[in-house]
């Protein structure tokens, strides 16, 4: 994978190479986004809820309000629930349907981000970001993931690009970025307006331009087409419920944003080892990157994208890891560009910081095999061979790297090594483990058991989204025990829960037989199994 900038001017290229380049992101997100993208069950709980969600919205005719388990679900706006059942209508029921959106959104970034960096990068460079972005592991996780983040991300990335493009000249209402903010809204809620306008804020008053483009922008205008888009949806919902539109916004944006009374409560270093790990082994080459990039330009307006993502996030209350995953296009983009300055200028201390940065890659390499075959040992037996069948490639890539730097320590080499051992890695999780690991992230098997038996089910202080999903039918959640205690009176009731709850099931008279055991959820039956 190539590093370098392109020396000739972007009119000058051939538009035959833009497109070669689309195409093989198109096919690396194919290796790494579709292959294999419905061949394992849906996960809880995110998978799960946003299936059961869907599911739920179809089957009572209403689009407006989400609902979960028959009641209203407030946490989520209801056009990506709907965006998910058009999916269905055109793909089928099942898994590949709902992950599609997230796999499809994660690739048209991608190419998005490619040619937004062309123009200011070089046409190398800008397929770097490329495909440092679609082969870091959080990207590729979510992408295979049904969830709103990955959608979220594209429209966070087209808003961006557009008003970063918009003020290189300022000529024109930013129409595209408006649109992109109010698709991302419908998507999420208000942190797609709050991202982009603050990226575009930031960088403004980098170029010493805030007052000129907050006239230019035509916000009024702007907001206006915000509103076309988004009002069709949400003041109908008002009228539906007001309670969801209110509690919505309030409280699960603001209120959750600000306060500490929600889960997920974390420091404001949070998204540090978070980004580590979900941008490895990219991650590593950070320190070097701070050492090589020239900060202005195109390299500063990234920087700035990245850094106002992720210190959003930082000051809010509750984190999760997935929050972050806007930054990625930016933070892909900046190491691209700073690696090209560092194969440029080859300085030594550069060097000398790819180098320390390549030692705990080959190291991690190296036992990773070694640590996937114990792992799979003691937890997944019948993962064994496919660890042990796997552990030579990182090695080849490890091997690979060694030839390909030689006496000179090549930056691109570094990259293109990094790029396949991701491919590597990521392809054979997918591809090999994903199925096994899906017995403790997946209720679909005690699904099936259930429904093949003919008997009632009741959830006990669980929430079993993706076990109701493949169930087929409403079934009933309770945390009174006594209540199941009165339903088997009158024949064998399954209980699905989990085993640090079956204490309270006999504090109620019952005798709970496992039926079937899945490491995370149990199927118990009151009563003898036909």
């Amino acid at each position: 994978m190539p590093v370098a900038r392109n020396a000739s001017h972007p009119a000058t290229a051939a538009p035959t190479r833009g497109l070669a380049d689309d195409l093989l992101l198109l096919a690396l997100g194919t290796l790494l986004l579709l292959l294999g993208l419905g061949s394992y069950p849906l996960w809880d709980p995110g998978e799960g809820r946003s299936a059961l969600v869907t599911r739920e919205m179809a089957d009572a005719g209403r689009w407006l309000v989400p609902l979960l388990y028959g009641d209203p679900y407030y946490h989520k706006p209801a056009p990506f629930f709907a965006l998910l059942r058009a999916f269905q209508a055109a793909f089928g029921v099942n898994e590949l349907a709902l992950r599609l959106p997230s796999a499809l959104a994660t690739i048209a970034t991608a190419v998005l981000l490619r040619r937004f960096a062309r123009a200011r990068a070089g046409r190398r460079t800008a397929l770097a970001a490329g495909v440092i972005y679609l082969t870091s592991p959080e990207v590729v996780a979510l992408g295979r993931f049904c969830n709103f983040d990955a959608t979220l991300s594209l429209c966070v990335t087209w808003a961006t690009t557009a008003w970063l493009s918009w003020l290189d000249d300022r000529r024109a209402t930013p129409w595209s970025a408006w649109a992109a903010i109010g698709c991302g809204v419908l998507v999420k809620g208000p942190v797609a307006l709050v991202l982009p306008i603050l990226v575009a804020a930031s960088s403004a008053w980098r170029r010493g331009v805030v007052r000129e483009a907050a006239r230019a922008a035509r916000p009024l205008r702007g907001m206006l087409l915000v509103s076309l888009l988004v009002l069709p949806w949400l003041g109908p919902a008002l009228i539906a419920d007001p309670d969801y539109v209110r509690t919505f916004l309030v409280r699960h944006n603001f209120e959750r944003y600000a306060s500490s009374g929600f889960a997920h409560v974390r420091g404001p270093l949070y998204f540090v080892p978070a980004l580590f790990a979900g941008f490895f082994p990219w991650s590593l080459l950070l320190p070097a990157a701070a050492r090589a990039v020239r900060w202005r330009g195109p390299s500063a307006d990234a920087a700035i994208w990245a850094g106002a993502v992720i210190g959003f996030f930082s000051l809010g209350q509750a984190k999760l890891a997935t929050y972050v995953l806007p930054a990625f296009p930016a933070l892909s983009l900046w190491l691209a560009i700073a690696l090209a300055d560092a194969q440029a200028s080859a300085e030594p201390r550069v060097v000398r910081l790819l180098r320390a940065a390549a030692l705990p890659w080959t190291a991690i390499l190296v036992a990773l095999p070694f640590a996937a075959a114990a792992y799979a040992w003691f937890t997944y037996p019948e993962l064994l061979r496919a660890a042990l069948a796997a552990w030579a490639l990182p090695i080849v890539g490890w091997l690979a790297y060694r030839r390909l730097a030689g006496a000179r320590f090549a930056v691109s080499a570094v990259a293109l090594a990094f790029a396949a051992a991701n491919v590597v890695a990521l392809t054979s999780f997918y591809l090999r483990a994903a199925p096994f690991v899906s017995r403790t992230t997946s209720d679909a098997a005690l699904a099936a058991a259930a429904r093949a038996t003919g008997l009632p089910v009741i959830a006990y202080r669980i929430q079993p989204a993706s076990f109701a999903w493949y169930f087929g039918t409403p079934i009933q959640r309770t945390s009174d025990a006594q209540s199941i205690a009165r339903a088997a009176r009158t024949g064998t009731v399954l209980v699905v829960t989990r085993e640090r709850y079956a204490g309270g099931l006999r504090s109620a008279g019952i005798t709970p037989r496992t039926w079937l055991d899945t490491r995370r959820h149990l199927l118990y039956a009151t009563g003898p199994v036909p």
